[in-house]
């Protein structure tokens, strides 16, 4: 699909001959079980496009020099040098001289990604949304239709983004401004219920760029179904459990609250987010600076000033601006949500780089 065989001269069916060849002569055990089948010509392509990532240098060393078509066997290693899964007296040598072995160091993760059996209090960052109009549009379309839709936005908005998938892309720090690119498991959990949708997450600092890249894609998603949210996020302490069914919390209190004041398709972010005891990192390229509209001028103290970029998310995605798929939503009794959420989307749209400026103390 992406060309190999065309950078070669040669066949796709000669191309797959090689390829079953070089599969089936590498050997995998305990320790080395997971193989990959390694193009240069097509990687080294893509990574032209995608690689270094935006304000990153490549300052690897290169490797020795190998076939620019190989399967290698992929195999962990703790940082204490021991094997992962390897049984007593192993030998990590393959039998195989022609095997090609690899290691990737695995780092141990603080928090579990299985749900503990009690429910306990603990810090989180979580996400508030529900269906803008929702019970309009239950009128207006039925209960059994809404079903499907409902069942849509569960099915192909949430799930892929939230629930399966859970490998998460990174870049760990070495010191010294050095990163590697790495996989981690990102324990992200949600429930849903009537017309709202929750996520959640414990909080750590490096799990927070990944939990709003899966919120943003949901959010799109959801759009692209023409079932358009309106969200908050919130952080603290609070005890957010699946299996027993328990929410509490003041986040989640602080989350419905900003959620209710909004005026717009789109998400804020509340107050608690500025917390000086646990300053919450956000990328320039998820969030803006922007004044969310409030229903009243009373409940604006709840807001924090900072929002999700998603018509930024949706440019990448689309390839265009999300104008008109708002414009073409635009419903009676909600025409002022849909207005203020289009003047998001022009400023989103004039302005991508807004980080590189100095803030005024503006956030429009």
């Amino acid at each position: 699909r992406d060309g190999a065989p065309q950078l070669r001269g040669t066949s796709v069916e000669a191309y797959v001959d090689r390829c079953r060849e070089l599969w089936e002569e590498c050997e995998t055990d305990q320790v080395f079980r997971v193989k990959r089948l390694m193009d240069k010509l097509v990687l080294d392509r893509k990574e032209r496009e995608t690689w270094p990532p935006p304000g990153f240098k490549d300052v690897s060393t290169p490797s020795e020099a190998i076939d620019d078509l190989y399967v290698e066997a992929l195999g962990l290693v703790l940082p204490d040098g021991s094997f992962v899964d390897a049984p007593d007296n192993y030998d990590p040598r393959p039998t195989n001289p022609k095997s090609r072995r690899v290691l990737a160091l695995a780092i141990p993760q603080q928090i579990p990604v299985e749900e503990p059996d009690d429910a306990k209090p603990g810090d989180y960052l979580l996400a508030l949304f529900d269906v803008l109009g929702f019970s309009n549009k239950l009128r207006e379309i039925g209960l059994e239709r809404m079903q499907k839709l409902y069942a849509s936005l569960i099915d192909i908005a949430l799930k892929p983004h939230v629930a399966e998938n859970q490998w998460t892309k990174t870049l760990t720090g070495w010191g010294d401004g050095r990163y590697s690119p790495g996989l981690f498991w990102l324990p992200i959990r949600y429930a849903y219920f009537s017309d709202s949708i929750l996520l959640w997450i414990p909080y750590q600092a490096e799990f927070v760029e990944a939990f709003l890249d899966r919120t943003l894609n949901m959010f799109c998603e959801a759009l692209r179904l023409e079932l358009p949210l309106r969200g908050a996020v919130a952080a603290g302490v609070a005890i957010l459990h699946k299996k027993s069914n328990t929410f509490l919390g003041e986040p989640l209190v602080e989350a419905a609250r900003v959620h209710d004041a909004q005026q717009w398709v789109g998400t804020s972010f509340g107050a608690s987010i500025k917390s000086q005891s646990s300053p919450i990192p956000f990328s320039p390229y998820q969030v803006m600076l922007y004044d969310a509209p409030v229903k009243d001028k009373g409940r604006a103290d709840l807001l924090s000033g900072i929002v999700l970029d998603w018509p930024r998310r949706w440019r990448e995605l689309q390839g265009s601006s999300a104008r008109q798929a708002v414009q073409s939503m635009r419903s009676d009794g909600f025409e002022v949500y849909y207005d203020t959420a289009i003047a998001f989307i022009d400023s989103s749209d004039r302005d991508p780089e807004w980080f590189l400026r100095v803030n005024t103390g503006s956030h429009r």
